[in-house]
C-alpha cells in the first residue's frame, strides 16, 4: 500500500516534468495520482493518504477545485508550477 510519502514524490515528480515543459499551471486529481502510484494496490483503501499528499504539497496560489466527499476520491487541486 502506498504511503503519504510516496504519494508526495510522485506529485513532485509531476510537478518537474510539467515545469521543464514551460508549463505554469498543473492539475491533479486524486483518482489519477492513485491510478499511477497505487496499480498495484487493493481497491482504494489508500486514497486518504494520497489526499493527504496532495494537501501537503498545496503551496500558496494552489486551489483546490473539487474537495473530499465522504470516501469519493474527487479532490482535484490545481498546482501554480
Amino acid at each position: 500500500m502506498p504511503t503519504v510519502r510516496e504519494f508526495r514524490e510522485y506529485i513532485q515528480r509531476t510537478k518537474w516534468k510539467a515545469a521543464d515543459q514551460g508549463a505554469t499551471i498543473l492539475e491533479l486529481s486524486a483518482e489519477g495520482i492513485h491510478m499511477c502510484v497505487a496499480e498495484r494496490s487493493d481497491g482504494f483503501t489508500d486514497i486518504e493518504a494520497c489526499r493527504d499528499a496532495m494537501q501537503a504539497e498545496r503551496r500558496p496560489g494552489d486551489k483546490v477545485l473539487r474537495a473530499r466527499n465522504g470516501k469519493k476520491m474527487n479532490l482535484t487541486i490545481t498546482y501554480q508550477i
